[in-house]
């Protein structure tokens, strides 16, 4: 009876370890089913990219790899591409081809159409730890640049820089080169999008009319572009040694470089031209210095005609000047002989000087200009003189809409114009007479040039014939112009600045000035410029 118990635990025993292997999924036999399914590899493939060996074919621009060469592998994810350095023993096909082992780091997150995606040289490209999809973004755009797709087990590079070179024979160890237009030359950025879909390109610059670097006498200069360039007037190349540009050589018609070709101009000795124009370089911006004012909402500025001050007007119609050292020297409140601004107020904003009677001229929103006629200079700076009578000599009819973004900046350009500026239009720029207020020129730079979105500032520089403009939008930027304003000759960041809303030129103190409209506490700031007096025409 007892034996018979027990056998029976046994088996209720066995039934329930059975039912619980059973529950828990860990049954140690494979069923017939499943083991035919194993059998017949029935079982889900991996898709996409996997770990393993993999062709990288050099473009043709490149011709063959080298030892030591970089290449950078992506997918969808910048945290999971890698770089690769090629060793000789990856090179085959005379260095043409070379075979890469890819882990499973850069196989891991591929995108579509193409799984993976490489670009040439590595330290070229940016390291974006983000969402890439097909992009590769280059930071060092001054050399030859390749970008592939993964196709089956190869990646075959394509070359997205254009290629100009010319030789120059004699003793010269330098060069420059700017379009004739002066358009940006100097690329910060460029962006591809590559794939078996499509391809896009997109650049950036900082304005920068010149690229510059070093020659020997006999030897093929090489210069790259990133994607397409187009010199739409033609080009101009500048030769020198020790910084003396004693030749040029000028090309005046369009060329247009494209990615992957080579434009040669051959050995340009022969044509080769005296010049005796400025050095091929911008101004750069240096230190700053930063002024606090005790005045309200400081909107126009300018050098005095002597330098040894600053002029400025605020937006509730106040003129004062002010001290090269931020100090308030003096202040009065403005008298207009006509009806208010747009603002129910006297919205002064600009302010210059006329160097051919030494008047000041300042604009008022919406479209009014005024002269402050200075008969008597010695007269004292005070309430009810000379010093604070405007009288209203002109308003821009076009500007007449334009309400509180109407003529903000102005600026005295020459033969008894001046130019005025609006934030609307955008940045529309008029160029008017001072005797009878005509306009005889009207461009809207927000249109010629979409990186600037409106007029804060002007301020024209007759030594130089270029014509400054500061951006108060951010990003906060210095646009310098050509005095006709058709060229951008270069472009400065304003960092930590808060409403930059006028701008002059002091070649007296080798510095550009800017105001900044910060409410009731306003800011000058000083920022040191080398090489501002390098195009100096007089």
């Amino acid at each position: 009876m007892i034996m018979k118990r027990f056998t029976s635990f046994l088996v209720i025993a066995g039934l329930a370890v059975g039912f619980m292997a059973w529950s828990c999924g860990q049954d140690p036999v494979t069923e017939p089913d499943e083991q035919n399914q194993e059998e017949n590899g029935n079982t889900e493939e991996p898709t996409g990219p996997q770990p393993g060996a993999y062709k990288f074919v050099a473009s043709p621009l490149k011709g063959t790899w080298q030892a030591g060469d970089q290449i950078y592998v992506h997918g969808n994810l910048g945290t999971e591409a890698k770089v690769y350095t090629l060793t000789s023993s990856d090179l085959s096909d005379g260095g043409k081809t070379a075979t890469i082992q890819l882990d499973k780091e850069v196989t891991n997150s591929p995108y579509d159409p193409n799984g993976l995606y490489a670009a040439w040289p590595a330290e070229a490209v940016k390291l974006f730890k983000g969402i890439l999809k097909t992009k590769t973004t280059f930071l060092d755009c001054d050399r030859l640049l390749t970008i592939s797709y993964l196709e089956g087990d190869t990646f075959n590079f394509m070359d997205v820089s254009s290629m100009l070179n010319f030789t120059v024979s004699g003793d010269y160890d330098q060069y420059a080169i700017s379009a004739n237009n002066f358009d940006g030359l100097t690329f910060t950025s460029f962006e591809v999008e590559h794939s078996s879909d499509k391809t896009k390109y997109t650049t950036k610059n900082n304005g920068d009319p010149f690229k510059t670097g070093s020659m020997q006498s006999g030897k093929p200069v090489s210069i790259y572009m990133p994607g397409q360039y187009s010199f739409k007037t033609g080009l101009t190349i500048y030769v020198g040694k020790n910084g003396e540009w004693p030749l040029a050589y000028v090309l005046d018609q369009k060329l247009t470089l494209k990615p992957g070709e080579t434009t040669d101009l051959g050995d340009i000795t022969a044509s080769l031209k005296p010049y005796q124009g400025p050095g091929p370089k911008v101004p750069v911006m240096g230190e700053r210095t930063k002024f606090k004012v005790k005045f309200n909402e400081l909107s126009g500025l300018c050098v005095s005609a002597d330098g040894d001050f600053l002029w400025t007007v605020g937006d509730n119609g106040e003129l004062a000047q002010i001290g090269l050292d931020g100090t308030l020297l003096n202040r009065v409140v403005l008298k207009w002989g006509e009806p208010k601004g747009s603002n129910g107020g006297y919205d002064t904003e600009g302010i210059t000087v006329n160097p051919e009677t030494g008047d000041l001229l300042v604009s008022m929103e919406q479209n009014y200009v005024g002269e402050i006629t200075l008969a008597d200079h010695s007269t004292a700076f005070q309430v009810d003189t000379a010093w604070n009578i405007v009288n209203t000599i002109f308003r821009i009819k076009e500007a007449e809409n334009y309400g509180n973004s109407g003529t903000e900046g102005i600026s005295y350009y020459k033969d008894g114009l001046v130019y005025v500026g609006a934030q609307d239009g955008p940045a529309d720029l008029f160029l008017c007479e001072i005797a009878t207020g005509k306009v005889v020129d009207r461009k809207t730079l927000g249109k010629i040039f979409p990186s600037m979105s409106e007029i804060a500032g002007l301020s024209y520089d007759p030594l130089t014939d270029w014509l400054w403009v500061v951006d108060s939008n951010s990003p906060q930027k210095i646009f310098a112009l050509s005095g006709d304003a058709t060229r951008v000759y270069a472009v400065y960041s304003l960092e930590d600045t808060d409403n930059p809303e006028s701008i002059c030129v002091d070649h007296k103190h080798s510095c550009i000035w800017v105001g900044d409209d910060a409410g009731s506490t306003s800011y000058v700031y000083k920022y040191e410029f080398t090489g501002l007096d390098d195009y100096n025409l007089k």
